[in-house]
């Protein structure tokens, strides 16, 4: 069965005149789903973007605390309420497509969130239950950058994004979005230039993804005043996906207490994972832990852990690792550097 069907009737009555009618059958998820949600403010509206089955996130300048949100449904039909369990942002029941919660108070919170109810009016079906995150970020956090609805971090520099997808995908979800005053986005060299956001169904390359287990696709941010920011999406097959889920590198002293601990990044440029530490001009014991992204969890719910103890004085200013993931058989170096203190 298609989202909705539509099937014809014909009604006669007694003295033979007829009446046609069409009747429209939908699916429960159809029926109940959201087309769009935006937060307006005074001088510009962001539209959000799905991140989940149920779940839409939109990104806002850090400088907003209030803001409309309007809810637009497939089916106009809909009853709308607003539900936040909150005294600064009270539940709002019984609206209609398009809902309209005027003044929202997002304060000087980095991170607000509603829950969204939708309901067929006259309609014997079940409700949609949405989430919506309103995160506010600056300026040099821009953009949003999804694959497949789920949230990535750019590298250091800001112009490099990773994600992975099945080894069987034909294709990518991307989502790209910006706060910045007149802001467009273009994803790929041939796309389309939009305002504010654009998501497209990317067709990846299965040459170069069996060639070189990734595909690199570039995307636009043109500022109003500026110059265009190019960066790059680099998708991985989930087997060829060389990343860490996380490398913590923790410094302690003779006590054993903990000094300090860093949290490495992932430099795809040089292809190796990179913590900064304070140099410390004498000796201090170094722990690495590393997770990777193709262990599971055991029954006891534990994720397997590789530990190396490392002294950072041994190597001078940089201290090189490399850690083999005995289920992936990939190498992955990580370079800890010192940082150097200004005088």
């Amino acid at each position: 069965m298609y989202k909705r069907q539509a099937t014809k009737l014909t009604v006669t009555a007694q003295d033979g005149t007829t009446n046609d009618y069409i009747l429209y059958i939908y699916k429960e998820s159809y029926a109940t789903s959201i087309a769009k949600i935006t937060v307006s403010t005074d001088s510009k509206t962001y539209t959000a973007v799905k991140a989940g089955e149920n779940r839409y996130q939109v990104i806002v300048p850090e400088n907003v605390t209030l803001a409309d949100i309007t809810t637009y449904t497939t089916l106009d039909r809909t009853n709308i309420a607003y539900r936040n369990n909150s005294s600064v942002n009270p539940d709002k029941e019984g609206l209609t497509s398009p809902a309209v919660y005027e003044d929202f108070v997002i304060g000087t919170n980095t991170l607000v969130t509603t829950n969204i109810s939708t309901t067929v009016i006259g309609g014997n079906i079940g409700s949609g239950e949405y989430i919506l995150d309103i995160i506010k970020v600056k300026d040099e956090d821009d953009p949003y950058v999804a694959v497949d609805h789920t949230r990535i971090m750019p590298s250091k520099d800001g112009t490099w994004y990773i994600a992975s997808v099945d080894d069987d995908a034909e294709n990518a979800v991307i989502t790209v979005s910006t706060i910045l005053e007149g802001g467009q986005v273009k994803i790929g060299n041939n796309g389309k230039i939009e305002s504010t956001i654009s998501e497209v169904t990317y067709v990846l390359d299965e040459k170069k993804m069996d060639a070189n287990g990734y595909e690199d696709v570039p995307f636009t941010i043109f500022p109003k005043n500026d110059s265009p920011q190019e960066k790059t999406i680099r998708i991985y097959k989930n087997s060829a996906d060389p990343r860490l889920n996380k490398i913590t590198v923790t410094v302690y002293d003779d006590a054993n207490g903990v000094i300090e601990t860093v949290d490495a990044y992932y430099d795809i440029v040089q292809q190796q994972y990179v913590a900064l530490i304070d140099n410390y001009e004498d000796d201090r014991p170094i722990l690495v832990e590393a997770r990777s992204l193709a262990v599971k969890t055991d029954t006891d719910g534990n994720t397997a852990v590789s530990y190396t103890h490392l002294r950072a004085h041994e190597t001078g200013r940089n201290l090189v690792c490399r850690l083999l993931l005995e289920k992936k058989k990939k190498k992955n170096k990580i370079n800890i550097k010192r940082k150097i203190k200004k005088k």
